[in-house]
């Protein structure tokens, strides 16, 4: 591989690196194969999407069953909504739920990280799903991969210099850690 602008050879990357140093500011192919009528992104994609706040999976609990009739994995995606300090609004959990509901397997999980996980959408509700996240005014950049997945702190509504100062401090250092690419939106 040719040197990068910094000076630096891709050669020595692992390939997760390479893929990232090829992908066009984490970019890929990810919007042309989002309109394929596969069930699956390609191995690069599928590490891209990451950065997006996406795992591609297969049903766990249905493998056996495709196992042993011959069939493919059942493929799905799990989505990671980012939730700095662990402040969300009852408008943005109402359309988590809902889209867990319309495109996901019917369940909303809060994890330990503060975050939303929707598991069980399909690669053909995938952009509904973001869309509908965005929506709410959160985001699932950076909710997975490589990266700082989220930044927690006690979500307690509490008014006062602290809380407020606290609250300034996880904005500027969700900005600082959030991966810089146009190809989220």
């Amino acid at each position: 591989m040719s040197n990068l602008s910094d000076g630096t050879s891709a050669d020595t990357f692992s390939k997760n690196e390479s893929i990232k140093a090829a992908s066009n500011h984490l970019r890929g192919l990810i919007k042309e194969e989002l309109v394929e009528d596969t069930p699956v992104f390609g191995d690069d994609s599928e590490q891209l999407l990451k950065f997006h706040g996406i795992y591609q999976q297969d049903d766990r609990d249905r493998r056996k069953e495709a196992r042993a009739k011959g069939l493919d994995k059942h493929h799905q995606l799990m989505i990671r909504t980012r939730i700095p300090g662990g402040i969300v609004s009852a408008d943005a959990y109402i359309a988590h739920d809902d889209i867990s509901q319309k495109w996901a397997n019917g369940t909303l999980r809060v994890t330990t990280r503060q975050d939303f996980q929707l598991h069980g959408v399909l690669k053909g509700d995938l952009k509904k799903s973001i869309a509908g996240i965005n929506d709410a005014l959160l985001t699932t950049l950076g909710g997975c991969g490589d990266v700082n997945r989220n930044v927690m702190c006690c979500p307690e509504p509490k008014a006062d210099a602290f809380h407020e100062h606290l609250s300034r401090s996880i904005t500027s250092i969700v900005s600082a850690l959030t991966p810089r690419t146009a190809a989220y939106h």
